[in-house]
């Protein structure tokens, strides 16, 4: 399962510009395409958070996209931008 972490939304690697082409194309929906996941990076999340992503890029599979954030303590914590079906 290939992580990218921090990636250029803007300019995605083929992997997983085809999963957001997929998931874009099957929801018809804002909210799946690279734009929206480029401006939560930007302005969404707090500067010190790492966005992974996650896919299995098999045709029909999904991408989930996570922000992990230290919290200043020993733990961590993990929030979702969204999750492309």
């Amino acid at each position: 399962m290939p992580l990218y972490r921090n990636p250029d939304f803007q300019r995605m690697p083929g992997g997983l510009a085809c999963a957001f082409d997929e998931a874009s194309e099957s929801s018809h929906s804002f909210f799946a395409l690279p734009a929206w996941y480029d401006l939560m990076a930007r302005y969404g999340v707090p500067g010190t958070a790492e966005i992974r992503v996650y896919t299995d890029e098999r045709p029909g599979s999904a991408a989930a996209l996570l922000a992990q954030t230290t919290t200043g303590d020993d733990g961590r914590n993990l929030a979702s931008l969204d999750k492309c079906p």
